[in-house]
């Protein structure tokens, strides 16, 4: 019995790691394509194919930017520029309308004021802006307002942490919500020696999809899961399989106030020792420490593509399985949340089994069935056989070769029909010989031949 719960636990464990791994290769596949193609901006500036030095290669520059943006539009929303050192921001995103389409618009800063407008399709901006936010903050990391270049800057609110110092630098924003979606932003800061532009790229990624393609995975495993990628920086989520509100007005929930049993499961277990098992840390920690305290365990105990599996109780007494994994993208580090339903696995197996045991039994009583069928045939046609040797013993030839009965045709057992076959010629010849003698027996009787001897005893001696 407890070999086959752990042959059961062992089996959970598994297809978790199997459905963790689909999930994280899916997750950091689509993050580092997204960077790639940020970076790929990045390069068409830095080798001067793309500047913004004047209004025609600006024009030019834009209209490429949109013709790879709607390249590329399973990946990203957006594709902009942000000059350096003012921080404007200028390009154009695909936003989500109402009816579940989407619009292209086109982002134009001036100073610390923000419009946006629609766009057609070929990128022509239509007067007037849809909207225009000004925020000028007060020029600080901590409140950089529509500062660009202080958002992104080391410590800045973005969490990108870009070096400006250098000629080149990438990172990703901390999830962010805008305008009622969760996104978490690709930047690239670049330099075009030629120009002497300075220019940061961004790319936003929109996290429902990535949501949605998860659900889409669960979607195809019977047993009860439930997945969610967690940001150890800010503890939010990035992407679910849970259909909680991940915000709630403008602000984002972490993991301790998304209305789930297993974020609030999830959080019990960071709020335990286990979180941080090698520090000190009070349960009065602020979350991201705590998340990333946990990382760091899980990164050293667990290196490379091992996971952590515990067995969790969740509300109702349902047993489950968790399984955690850690990865980064750009500097990002990532906990891979992953619960699997014990009892929904066991049950059917279970169920399996039974089917397995019902299909077990009927091949059986099929085979039992077929063996006494066969067994009733062979033996009806061997009787066939024996009735002739009866009535052969009689010497009735004509009962035993005339028969017409079902039970006399020929069997489909080969050798049981060769001795049919074989009996039946056997009768034949023996019945011919037998006519043949009384045939002879009523000739008329010999006459003497010469010498006194009498044809009679060659004739007998022919017949026998």
């Amino acid at each position: 019995m407890a070999a086959g719960k752990n042959n059961v636990s062992q089996m959970i464990e598994e297809i978790e790691f199997l459905i963790s791994t689909q999930i994280s290769n899916y997750f950091i596949g689509a993050g580092e394509t997204l960077q790639a193609i940020t970076t790929m901006q990045s390069d068409m500036f830095a080798a001067n194919q793309w500047s913004f030095s004047t209004p025609t290669r600006a024009n030019n520059t834009y209209l490429s930017m949109l013709i790879t943006l709607k390249g590329v539009r399973q990946y990203t929303t957006s594709m902009y520029v942000q000059s350096y050192p003012e921080g404007l921001q200028s390009g154009y995103f695909f936003h989500p309308e109402v009816n579940g389409q989407e619009s292209l618009r086109w982002w134009s800063q001036a100073g610390t004021k923000v419009s946006v407008y629609s766009c057609q399709d070929d990128g022509t901006i239509i007067q007037p802006p849809v909207s225009v936010d000004d925020n000028p903050g007060n020029g600080t990391l901590a409140n950089p307002g529509n500062n660009n270049t202080l958002q992104n800057d080391i410590g800045g609110t973005q969490g990108a942490n870009l070096n400006y110092s250098s000629n080149h630098s990438v990172g990703f924003s901390n999830v962010y919500l805008w305008e009622g979606v969760l996104y978490k932003t690709s930047f690239a800061f670049t330099f075009n020696p030629i120009t002497g532009e300075r220019v940061t790229f961004g790319n936003d990624w929109t996290l429902t999809l990535i949501s949605q393609a998860i659900s889409d995975m669960l979607a195809a495993v019977s047993f009860g899961m439930f997945a969610a990628v967690v940001e150890a920086d800010t503890g939010y989520v990035l992407a679910t399989s849970s259909t909680a509100p991940l915000f709630s007005g403008e602000d984002i929930l972490t993991i301790r106030e998304i209305n789930d049993v297993f974020f609030k499961d999830f959080s019990a277990l960071v709020n335990s020792p286990f979180a941080a098992p090698t520090t000190t840390s009070s349960k009065d920690q602020d979350l991201p420490t705590r998340l990333k305290n946990l990382y760091t365990y899980l990164d050293k105990t667990y290196p490379g593509s091992h996971s952590c599996f515990l067995d969790r109780t969740i509300a109702g007494g349902e047993a489950w399985k968790l399984g955690l994994n850690t990865y980064t993208i750009v500097g990002n580090p990532l906990l891979f949340v992953v619960y699997m339903n014990i009892d929904s696995v066991e049950t059917q197996l279970n169920q399996m089994s039974i089917k397995t045991g019902y299909m077990i039994l009927g091949i059986i009583v099929a085979f039992l069935v077929l063996g006494v069928l066969f067994t009733l045939v062979l033996t009806r046609q061997v009787n066939g056989v024996s009735r002739k040797m009866k009535l052969l013993e009689k010497l009735d030839f004509s009962k035993v070769l005339d028969s017409e009965d079902d039970d006399e045709k020929v069997s489909f057992v080969y050798e049981l029909a060769e001795l049919e076959y074989t009996f039946n010629e056997m009768v034949k010849v023996f019945s011919s010989v037998l006519k043949a003698n009384a045939s002879f027996r009523q000739l008329p009787k010999a006459s003497t031949v010469a010498g006194g001897a009498s044809e009679a005893p060659y004739l007998n001696a022919v017949v026998r």
